[in-house]
């Protein structure tokens, strides 16, 4: 018992100790969060398995309900284009009215390329009773239900409506049918025309008939992705219960015959049709349970329900958990079994690691002694603010002996007292635990006082139970003592680097930075704390300046060559601004004391300023160049030899040689001494030795190639400081041009002389003071004295008979501001001149004379006088017209220059405003009108134009504006002069004719359609009486009767129809008629066919109905008389113009023929006594041509 006891105690404290290891409690929270982390990632696994196939079937869904909702979309289309299709649904009309069977088979047609194209069973007509009169399949069927009830939706609503799905049969196929009102072309537009908003009388019904197993169908159970089980359904109510409107992917015949009630809510399909969208889980019809998103089909009272069985939909997720399950648990019994595991190493290793310590420790201590020993820097172990051991380097370091300091002293007593509270407090730091080591320096005092520099080291331990400090201490007095001098000479270079005038920046081997001074930092825009450390390339960023290419950086190449590089000519540093600076610069490694390469220099400069130097020593050059090349006059350079250095290409130009022919050759030989003239030889002689210059020599000269030349020459001496000689710079200008034109201009004021002395102006020529100097003859005739007699008298003291110059005289004001002067004066006799004055100004600008030039204007005065007189007059009449009357400037500035009072009564705005207001004329027109105005001003259309203005009160008025554009001698339009008239009562009396006129024109209309309506009344009646007869030859004379009143109602019809209710188109008119004599006679007649050639002319009434009447009766003819027992023939109907004032018609047919002997006029037939009535009432000419049928033809005139 004890010894169970002994075992259960110690398995407890076994154990005991287990739990308490930090591993176990790792492993135990570890394997809780993996428990966590597994449940988390199952649910967030089954949660995205969910939303995948949710995505999956909502996207489906939609799509699928779309495309249903497209495809009913464009079946509706489908049956209003053809219901509104004006020709037809003309033709229907037609049809239905009175049946044909070309007709019909032209409409079959039509209406089966629709069915072939779109894919429909079948196409019905109807009428607007209801009753099938056209069907592509199955015109005798009967309508089901479904198809009534929308035929009966359409004719209320107007517009196409489709229907359920159904079966025509139990066992027939699904259909959908669309319903539309058929409606006439002619119905639609009279509506429109009228502006009628009541609903649209039905001719009839457009039935479109669509197999579901076409399109719907396939669509529906359509899946893009390969499954078991998915599939589609279309579901809708009906009652209480939910009905199946396509077949099924698990079942057979299912389309509309199988229902669930709506009791069973655990459907989907039931869930659906009671309201609820979007994403739900339940059961199909199979009772399975299935993932489903249900979507309402717009504009049907159907359902989408896109579903997947839920097994298959999870089935991969329910694999991968299972997997994840596995897998967690073995996650979970891992960090168990480690733990286990290494807990029993642990414990086996435990004691053998204790009986190994001991042993290591007792060779470690020993080891220790040993070390510490024989360790050139000091070892020192303080407790208790002792000295517990140093070993014998720490006690020759301060000249004591280590019995003097164990035990026995305090550490400070190696401290220097500047220094002893630093170490006092760095020693209580680490005793109490604040910090754990500590590195410092401190000045040590030797035994004998000299002092040294101590590094200190030391960390806490537990010695003996108790903390203590064990380090070590190194003396640095020498090494302090180098650093020291290290950072003097490092300031020493710091401070030439920074005071330098270039950019320097020192890199590490890598190219990175270290230093950089002040114009390093200016050229680059980087500063040297945010540079420190930076690869050279993005700080020292360079490009080629021609190519604008990355250049290669100095420091990458001295890197890697280990030379010295200089920079390539043409680079440019980029600063971090953007800024661009031209540079110099070079590269030079810095090497340690083995050779290899610790770092890179670089010192660059700003090239700017000499480049700029550079730049404009060059330009100067240039433009001295420049100026030497262009000047027009001849340069020549010339030797002490009088040999040409240089010559100018004026110079060669001028004299007709080339550079290379006159180049080092002697001046004054060229051209076999051209230049060698005496005057010339001895003035260029004297330039060198005397240093003297010559200026305006005038020389002559006569050259084989430039003919006779007169120069002016400069000479002076010129030095050369490269090749320090002296030349002569010989410039040259020719005059000859200048000395012609001397000549010519003394010529000219001879010739000029003469000239004013013959004009009729006075002209004369004073002093400043008016003193005449000169005078032409009609100004001396003027006075009746010759010009000679008014030399040295004054103009006032002649003219005027004064004493002083007038007070307006404009040569004075001439004289006075030095600026020609006009003015007109009258003199004592009645009569106007037209004075001007002109100052003459000599070499310095002073007035040295004056010009008086004086015209005689006493006509164009009185003129002007009459012409004020005559506008005054026109002003009047417009500033008291009744019309506006206005010129508006378009250039140079807009605006009204004129309008006269008119605008204030008509628009209510005054001339002042629409001076003010450039704008104004066209602000008061109505928006819609002003384009009129822009087209009338630029002639795009004729005047006068009518527009509407809107008055200052805000009453909108008519006005008729004409206008004239005034253009410049450029085509320039300049400006607008033009009336404007208030045309608003006129347009009003208008605009009330107008409706007057359409009243009339409504009421004609309405007369003819009731002359139509009678006639149609009394066909109708004669048609009724007919009836009632017996003798077929009286029955014939009644429907002859009616078809002659038919003919005349048709005419009453076109005319009604007709937008001008006076005329017709006869061709028309010919065509219907003939159209309808054709199909009374089709059934009892052969083969007989129609031809017709017709030229569309206008016939008014008058003529319409008598040449209706005739050719009624010669159509009806040749079909009565000319095709006897069945036999078949052509018949032709001819109507023409034959000119401008005759027409043309012609019945022909090639029947039997009339007999001969038988004399037309003779007869006494009602058709042909009326013919004849008709022929005379026209005014026509017929003719009979008897040849192979019966050919007859009128001409009659046209109305003009």
């Amino acid at each position: 018992m004890y010894k169970k006891m002994r075992e259960k105690i110690q398995f407890n404290f076994k154990w005991a100790r287990r739990l308490q290891n930090p591993l176990y409690i790792f492993n135990f929270f570890l394997s809780l969060a993996l428990l966590t982390a597994g449940i988390f990632f199952y649910r967030y696994q089954e949660r995205t398995a969910q939303q995948t196939v949710k995505q999956e079937l909502t996207t489906l869904a939609e799509l699928k309900a779309k495309q249903i909702n497209d495809w009913l979309e464009e079946r509706l289309a489908d049956a209003f284009n053809l219901a509104r299709s004006p020709f037809l649904a003309t033709e229907i009309s037609n049809y239905f009215k009175k049946p044909d069977e070309i007709l019909k088979v032209k409409i079959l047609a039509r209406l089966r390329t629709t069915a072939e194209a779109y894919n429909y069973a079948d196409i019905l007509v109807l009428d607007k009773e209801k009753n099938v009169r056209l069907a592509l399949a199955s015109p005798e069927s009967s309508l089901s239900p479904e198809c009534l009830k929308i035929l009966e939706l359409a004719g209320q609503s107007q517009k196409p409506v489709f229907s359920e799905l159904h079966r025509e049969t139990p066992e027939g196929p699904v259909y959908l049918d669309v319903a539309a009102v058929l409606v006439p072309y002619e119905q639609k537009e009279r509506q429109e025309k009228d502006n009628k908003e009541e609903k649209i009388e039905a001719a009839g019904f457009i039935l479109l008939k669509v197999n579901a197993d076409s399109f719907l169908f396939p669509l529906i159970q359509s899946w893009p992705l390969p499954s078991r089980t998915a599939e589609t359904l279309l579901v809708r109510r009906e009652g209480e219960e939910v009905i199946f409107l396509n077949e099924l992917r698990h079942r057979q015949r299912t389309a509309l015959t199988l229902k669930f009630p709506l009791t069973r809510k655990e459907l989907v399909s039931v869930r659906a049709v009671l309201g609820e969208k979007g994403f739900v889980e339940g059961k199909d019809y199979r009772g399975v349970d299935v993932l489903a998103f249900i979507s309402p089909v717009p504009r049907t009272s159907w359902f989408m329900v896109a579903k997947i069985d839920r097994a298959e939909a999870l089935g991969p997720w329910r694999t991968g958990s299972i997997l994840i399950l596995l897998v967690s648990i073995g996650i979970l019994s891992l960090p168990i079994g480690v733990s286990e595991v290494l807990w029993q190493r642990r414990e086996k290793s435990h004691y053998r690691k204790l009986y190994e310590a001991e042993a290591r420790a007792r060779e470690s201590e020993e080891m220790f002694r040993i070390l510490n020993e024989s360790s050139l820097a000091g070892v020192y172990l303080i407790q208790d603010g002792l000295i517990r051991y140093v070993n014998q380097a720490a006690a020759d370091l301060f000249g004591y002996t280590r019995e003097e300091i164990i035990d026995k002293e305090s550490p400070l007593i190696v401290v220097h007292p500047r220094d002893k509270a630093m170490v006092t407090e760095n020693i209580r730091r680490r005793i109490e635990g604040e910090i754990k080591s500590l590195r410092y320096e401190f000045l040590g005092q030797r035994k004998d006082g000299s002092t040294l520099n101590v590094e200190v080291y030391g960390s806490v331990i537990n010695y003996r139970g108790r903390p203590a400090i064990i380090g070590n201490l190194i003396d640095i007095t020498e090494r302090k003592k180098l650093f020291e001098d290290v950072q003097k000479r490092e300031a020493e270079l710091r401070s030439t680097l920074y005071s330098i005038g270039d950019g320097v920046i020192v890199t590490d081997s890598e190219g990175r930075i270290i230093m950089m001074n002040p114009v390093a930092e200016k050229l680059t825009g980087w500063k040297e704390e945010e540079a420190k450390g930076e690869p050279i390339q993005k700080v020292f960023h360079i490009i080629n300046e021609l190519t604008r290419q990355p250049a290669e950086n100095p420091v990458e190449r001295v890197i890697r060559e280990g030379i010295v590089v200089g920079l390539a000519n043409h680079s440019v540093l980029i600063s971090r601004e953007g800024k661009e600076y031209p540079v110099a610069d070079s590269g030079e490694p810095i090497k340690g004391p083995g050779g290899d390469l610790i770092g890179v220099v670089l010192v660059f400069r700003d090239q700017t300023e000499a480049r700029l130097a550079q730049r404009r020593l060059e330009e100067a050059k240039e433009l001295a160049e420049s100026i030497v090349e262009t000047i027009r006059n001849p340069l020549v350079v010339l030797d002490p030899e009088f040999k040409i250095v240089e010559a100018n290409r004026a110079f060669t130009s001028t004299f007709q040689v080339r550079e290379e022919e006159i180049l080092h050759r002697s001046f004054l030989e060229i051209e076999e001494g051209l230049w060698n003239i005496p005057e010339l030889r001895r003035h260029l002689e004297q330039i060198l030795p005397q240093n003297t210059t010559f200026e305006d020599l005038e020389i002559e000269i006569d050259s084989r190639k430039t003919g006779h030349r007169i120069l002016l020459l400069n000479g002076r001496r010129l030095y050369h400081e490269k090749n320090q000689t002296r030349l002569i710079l010989l410039a040259m200008e020719d005059i000859t041009a200048r000395k012609e034109a001397e000549a010519a201009l003394r010529k000219s004021e001879r010739d000029m002389s003469v000239i004013l002395g013959g004009i009729s102006e006075h002209i004369v020529y004073q002093a400043p003071d008016h003193t005449i100097i000169w005078a032409n003859r009609a100004a001396a005739q003027s006075l009746g004295m010759r010009p000679e007699d008014l030399i040295g008298r004054r103009c006032y003291e002649l003219w005027h008979g004064r004493n002083i110059p007038c007070a307006i005289c404009p040569v004075a004001r001439a004289r006075e501001t030095g600026k020609p002067q006009e003015d007109q004066v009258k003199t004592p006799d009645g009569r106007y001149w037209y004075i001007r004055g002109y100052p003459v100004l000599d070499e310095r600008g002073q007035i040295a004379a004056m010009i008086e030039v004086t015209l005689e204007i006493t006509e164009k005065i009185k003129a002007q006088l009459d012409l004020k007189v005559s506008e005054e007059r026109y002003r009047w009449l417009a500033e008291n017209a009744q019309d506006i009357i206005y010129r508006y400037r378009f250039y140079p500035e807009r605006g009204f220059e004129y309008v006269n009072p008119a605008v204030t009564v008509i628009t209510g705005y005054t001339p002042e405003e629409h001076y003010a207001d450039p704008d104004l004329g066209f602000k008061i027109i109505v928006e819609e009108d002003r384009p009129l105005l822009e087209k009338l001003s630029t002639a795009e259309i004729s005047q006068p134009v009518v527009l509407r203005w809107r008055r200052k009160d805000g009453e909108i008025i008519w006005t008729e504006q004409r206008n004239v554009p005034i253009y410049d001698e450029e085509g320039r339009l300049v400006a607008l002069e033009g009336i404007a008239r208030d045309v608003t009562e006129r347009i009003k009396r208008e605009e009330d004719l107008k409706k007057s006129l359409k009243e009339k024109e409504i009421l004609l209309r309405e007369i003819h359609h009731r002359v139509k309506n009678n006639m149609q009344v009394i066909s109708s009646l004669l048609n009724l009486q007919a009836a009632l007869i017996d003798d077929p030859r009286i029955k014939e004379i009644f429907k002859q009767c009616q078809k002659r009143i038919r003919s005349m109602a048709q005419v009453h019809e076109k005319l009604y129809a007709s937008p001008d209710l006076t005329a017709i188109d006869f061709a028309d008119y010919i065509q219907s008629l003939a159209k309808t004599i054709y199909h009374e006679y089709e059934w009892q007649l052969g083969q007989i066919e129609l031809k017709t050639e017709l030229e569309p002319i206008a016939i008014n009434i008058n003529q319409a109905v008598p040449l209706g009447l005739i050719v009624n009766e010669l159509i009806t003819n040749s079909f009565k008389h000319a095709f006897p027992e069945g036999r078949g023939g052509t018949i032709w109907i001819v109507f023409k113009r034959l000119d401008e004032k005759r027409a043309w018609l012609q019945v022909k047919d090639d029947g039997v023929g009339l007999p001969e002997g038988i004399d037309l006029k003779k007869q006494k037939t009602m058709g042909l006594i009326i013919i004849e009535a008709m022929v005379e009432q026209l005014e026509a000419k017929m003719e009979i041509i008897r040849e192979g049928g019966t050919d007859i033809r009128l001409t009659f005139p046209l109305p003009s």
